[in-house]
């Protein structure tokens, strides 16, 4: 059994060194810990394709990879073609932004998926 630690909160960075040990991390997302259920144009509604590099939007639109942001730790994916997010009739609710719809996706998004499981399938949770 790996050794189990139990965190109220860090940041991914550290998480990911912790998760590197084998031991096993139990901490909440901030969306976990805020128990707020997620609107119909968060992030998470969108779906990201690992072999394409792209988010698909729940419109059925493709968000290319555009830069990554080594300083705020995170990759930036956009519309390419403005115009579809400006027609789109979730125009105004899912962006306000006349360059079209965002996605930041962190640099160590597969640790905070999977932490995110894993505080999700805890047993420990209900000891705590």
């Amino acid at each position: 059994m790996l050794p189990v630690l139990i965190l109220i909160y860090a940041n991914t960075e550290e998480l990911q060194k912790i998760d590197k040990q084998n031991i096993k991390v139990i901490v909440p997302s901030q969306r976990q810990a805020s128990k707020k259920e997620a609107k119909p144009f968060d992030k998470s509604n969108f779906q990201y394709d690992s072999q394409k590099d792209s988010y698909l939007c729940p419109e059925g639109h493709v968000l290319t990879y555009s830069y990554t942001n080594n300083y705020e730790g995170h990759s930036v994916y956009m519309m390419r073609e403005k115009a579809i997010c400006n027609e789109c009739p979730h125009f105004g609710v899912c962006t306000k932004s006349k360059q079209g719809r965002t996605i930041a996706r962190l640099i160590n998004e597969k640790v905070r998926q999977k932490l995110e499981a894993q505080y999700e399938q805890s047993e420990y949770l209900t000891s705590v």
